[in-house]
């Protein structure tokens, strides 16, 4: 029989782990979650938000064309966790 603490045990015994592991569920259920949203959202258009900073209806800004990169990170973020 195993001696010591089992696997679990040691695992909530650490902070940092539980942390990072509640962000790492966050994110995922952030990307697949928005996924249907993202889809549409990511290739919409807006000339005169070009290059726009962080803001609220905005989260990461935009970029050169006014996309928002807030819904291009999630797209991106669902597919990697689809196709992972």
């Amino acid at each position: 029989p195993p001696r010591g603490n089992p696997p679990w045990r040691r695992f909530c015994a650490h902070r940092a782990a539980l942390v990072s592991s509640g962000v790492l569920a966050f994110l995922f259920l952030i990307c697949l979650g928005a996924f249907p949203w993202s889809q549409d959202a990511m290739r919409r258009q807006q000339l005169d938000a070009a290059r726009q900073p962080p803001s609220w209806a905005n989260p990461l800004g935009t970029d050169e064309i006014g996309r928002s990169l807030f819904w291009r990170a999630t797209y991106g973020g669902a597919l990697s966790l689809t196709l992972g």
